[in-house]
């Protein structure tokens, strides 16, 4: 099972490379696959206003696997894990239509929305941790996701939701959800 760590201080990725930008005038309702992309309604809402902020969240993060395996094959389905697990933390509308536990500050989340080839293999720009043993590699790796959110949310309730995004990715990392 390959091994996760993350790291919130990735760097900014150049102009018009952004999720928010590729996505901005793309709305969905519930989770569901389409051109791509992956996306959750949250809350009690069942469309994304044509008003809303896209805030983009980038994260760092590492996977450690045997070096028979080429980690770029591994992203798409964790990054379909990781976007699952935070609509099923953050009360998103999940393709199972759940309603689930956890809600951003204030309620101001709308939805999220990735697409399948946003995180990717950089070793550039970012570096693994930990050493790993003779029969395996490791690849720090740029994730990338948005965030819908209320049109009028104050900037610390933007913040703060962000930071409760990061924390749920953080979390699923640390007890190997992924």
């Amino acid at each position: 099972q390959p091994f996760f760590t993350l790291d919130d201080t990735s760097s900014g990725l150049p102009p018009g490379s952004s999720v928010a930008d590729s996505l901005a005038s793309y709305r969905a309702t519930h989770a569901r696959q389409q051109n791509n992309f992956i996306v959750y309604n949250c809350g009690s809402f069942s469309d994304i206003p044509m008003d809303a902020l896209i805030v983009d969240i980038l994260f760092d993060y590492e996977i450690s696997t045997v070096t028979t395996m080429q980690p770029k094959h591994l992203l798409p389905d964790l990054k379909k894990q990781i976007m699952d697990d935070l609509a099923n933390s953050l009360g998103c509308k999940s393709s199972a239509r759940r309603y689930l536990r956890r809600t951003s500050q204030d309620e101001i989340l709308l939805g999220l929305i990735s697409s399948e080839g946003s995180d990717v293999i950089d070793g550039k720009k970012g570096s693994c941790s930990g050493s790993v043993g003779p029969e395996e590699t490791c690849v720090p790796v740029i994730g990338h996701l948005a965030a819908f959110i209320l049109h009028n949310a104050s900037v610390q309730s933007v913040l703060a939701t962000k930071k409760v995004i990061l924390g749920n990715i953080q979390d699923g990392i640390d007890s190997n959800i992924y």
